[in-house]
Formats: structure tokens, sequence, C-alpha cells
């Protein structure tokens, strides 16, 4: 609608995820690295968690470029509130299994056959289990039997639990002991500071090719920033319909004026809502599940190695920004960002002027 209006070849704060628009805050800098550590690696349970919109589907969908296809075959569970027998009947039909057996444990040693031969192949197969805190509690804990699957050496089921915070409550429950002590990699998304946030506005500018960068007014960012609270998902609502107030308004910059206008509408419209706080963890999880740990428990050799593969990345995707390169407008460097536009979407607002 507004491309031609502002000059740009795409739309800037789309709200599918696009590991395009990727920005690295710390935070997600190591839940990155955790993910592609943890499955290159074989090494079984990893755990990423983060309020909704923080950019949790934009860290697997990055981390999945980097993984290589024909040795890597991801399975996804979108609805996980089943039975364990429904879980492995869901990873069968995954695996193109027509005939399974009808036993749990049987169903168990035949996907350990197959596993078996994936591995012989050469091939690394991980199970994503979105929205895992929706997960029932014996489901999870019969999840753990999943990693006893393994050889000598390796892991052959590698299993990422995506969810929000009352995963990590869920987790901290006493019958679950087993399985969190098994997660070998554990990251938390946090939202955007505010200097971040004007960061990751610009960023997705420059990325949807803006040919200038002060589309929004100092005035108009700090208010996007207040609103959205650090919520990469709400700061591409909130842009997104400023960018439609300012096209209907046929004005080339969006002011705080605009901005104030959209936020108003949004929360007229409940579409601008914070999670809360929720529960508290119990006291003797709360450093073991602190925001900054990733790799939870793992040696100094092991936590170095997850950051050289990042690093890797990292130059990797500056050498395709170099390329992309034109006149004054560069593309953020590797201390930038990471879409946020997360996992769930959100409506766009309309606007007649």
């Amino acid at each position: 609608m507004y491309l031609k209006h502002y000059s740009l070849q795409r739309e800037p704060f789309g709200v599918t995820p696009d590991p395009e628009f990727l920005y690295l805050s710390p935070t997600h800098r190591e839940a990155l690295a955790a993910v592609v550590y943890g499955i290159r690696e074989r090494k079984g349970f990893i755990s990423v968690t983060g309020e909704v919109g923080t950019g949790k589907t934009t860290i697997l969908r990055s981390a999945l470029q980097h993984l290589n296809p024909d040795q890597h075959k991801p399975i996804y569970i979108f609805h996980p509130n089943v039975s364990f027998k429904e879980l492995l009947k869901n990873i069968f039909y995954e695996l193109g299994v027509e005939q399974m057996p009808q036993q749990t444990d049987d169903m168990v040693r035949r996907l350990h056959e197959i596993l078996i031969e994936e591995y012989a192949a050469g091939r690394n197969i991980f199970l994503v289990i979105d929205e895992a805190q929706n997960m029932p509690v014996k489901t999870l804990e019969s999840l753990r039997m999943l990693s006893n699957i393994e050889t000598t050496k390796d892991k052959l089921l590698q299993i990422v639990l995506v969810g929000q915070p009352e995963l990590d409550r869920k987790l901290a429950r006493y019958e679950l002991r087993q399985l969190r002590q098994r997660i070998a990699a554990r990251a938390v998304v946090k939202p955007l500071s505010p200097e971040a946030s004007i960061e990751y506005i610009k960023h997705r500018l420059i990325r949807a090719g803006a040919p200038r960068v002060w589309i929004f007014t100092e005035g108009a960012k700090r208010l996007i920033v207040e609103s959205a609270r650090g919520n990469p998902r709400l700061i591409n609502i909130i842009c997104d319909n400023a960018l439609v107030t300012g096209f209907g308004y046929q004005k080339k910059v969006v002011t705080s004026v605009m901005v104030e206008e959209v936020v108003q509408d949004l929360i007229h419209s409940r579409a601008l809502e914070h999670e809360g706080p929720g529960e508290s963890l119990p006291e003797e999880l709360e450093e073991a599940l602190d925001p900054g740990s990733v790799l939870a428990g793992a040696p100094a050799d092991v936590k170095r190695e997850a950051l050289r593969l990042l690093l890797d990345m990292i130059n990797d995707s500056r050498d395709k920004d170099s390329e992309r390169e034109t006149g004054s407008i560069r593309p953020a460097s590797s201390s930038g960002f990471i879409s946020g536009a997360g996992d769930l979407g959100g409506q766009k607002r309309t606007h007649n002027g």
C-alpha cells in the first residue's frame, strides 16, 4: 500500500518472522548460538523461552538457515497438548512412516530403529515443540524417554522446547526434575532495551530499502519505544500502522501525533496489550534460570565452541551485507538485530486520512 510513497522496496514491519531482518541483541545472540550448537553437536534437550512477540520463532528460522538441510531434518509440533502416544504418532507421520506399532513401548523401539538408520545415513533428526508450555506434564515426563535414544557418543534425537515463561515454571515442578536436568542448552529471550528498540526501527527500514532512515521523527520513535516496551512484535505493529497513517495523510514523515493516534486506536481495539509478570520461580531455580544463562551447566570449552559457531554465522552475514551495500546506507552490524515480528500475528490497521 505505502511502499512507493516512502520509496521502500518491501514492507519493513511485517508480522511474519523473517530471518532477513535478523537482530542480535545479547539474549537473541545467545539463544541463536544455543539452538544451532545444541542441534549440530547433538546435545539432546534445548530450551528457548520468552514472552509473546520477542522473536523466538525468528531465532528458530534463522537457525534453520545455518543447518545443512541434507544433514538436518526438523519435525515440528505446533499443537503440543497431546498424550505421549499421540506425540509419537505425530513424529511417525512427519517421518513418513505409515505402518506403526500400536503399543507405546513398541513405538519407542521402532523410533529408535528409525533414528539409528538416519544416524547411519548421516542425518540429524530434531524435534521442535512450539508453545511447549501447553504440553501436559505427563507427556513432558515421558518425553525424557526419547533422550535415552542414543549411541555411545551422540544423542539420536534433538528436542527443542520453545515456549513462554510458563514453560520454565512448568519445568521447575518436582516431577519434571529429571527432564530439567537433561536440558543441555537453555536460553531466555528478553525484550529489547530502549536504545536497541530505536536501532531496531532504523535497521528494519534499511533492510526494507529505505533511502533515508528519518521517516519517523525522534519524538515518534520515542513514543513507539515507550508504548511497545521492547517487544519487537508490538514495535512492528505500531510502526506499520503509523506508516499507513502517514500515507493516509500523504505525509513523507511520521510524527509523534500520528503515532499517538495509532497507539490510542490499538489500545481501544485491545491490540496493544502487554504480558503480565506471571508467577515467580522457586528460589532454588532463580539462578539456574537467569535470563542471561545459556548452555546451562556446560563447561567452558563447550561455551567457547557455541560462540565460535555463532561468530562464523555473523561473518557470513557480514559478507552478504557487504554485497548489498549501496550509497551511504549500510545494513546494521551484527551487534544489531533480530526480527521480533514473532510467531503470532497482528492485524494491520487501515486509515483513510
